[in-house]
């Protein structure tokens, strides 16, 4: 695998994580407005746009590199081509900040 190729994983698996955080965020959004802590619910509404922003800026450096996050089905289901990927990090458990947060409530 060559350099570019090297990144276009990092730049899809980065777009795809960011995908995954941003469920938790949206859910975390409407508890606080649900709680009636509706600055907060904002707070985190504007850092939700910041990472799709920041998905868009990775999804154009992609685009650079010659590759795209459908092309190469990672879209965590693994979609349209039938092979699992292995790029060497795997969630096989909460982020601990994720942890954190849960142990929280």
């Amino acid at each position: 695998m060559d350099d570019i190729q090297k990144n276009r994983v990092r730049l899809t698996h980065w777009i795809n994580h960011n995908n995954e955080h941003l469920t938790g965020y949206v859910e975390m959004a409407g508890n606080l407005e649900g709680m009636g802590l509706n600055e907060a619910a904002e707070d985190v509404r504007r850092a939700i746009s910041l990472v799709k922003a920041a998905n868009h800026e990775f999804e154009r450096a992609l685009t650079i590199l010659g590759g795209s996050v459908s092309e190469h089905g990672h879209d965590h289901a693994h979609g349209g081509h039938g092979h699992s990927h292995d790029h060497g990090h795997h969630h096989h458990s909460p982020h601990s900040h994720d942890a954190d947060v849960k142990s929280k409530k």
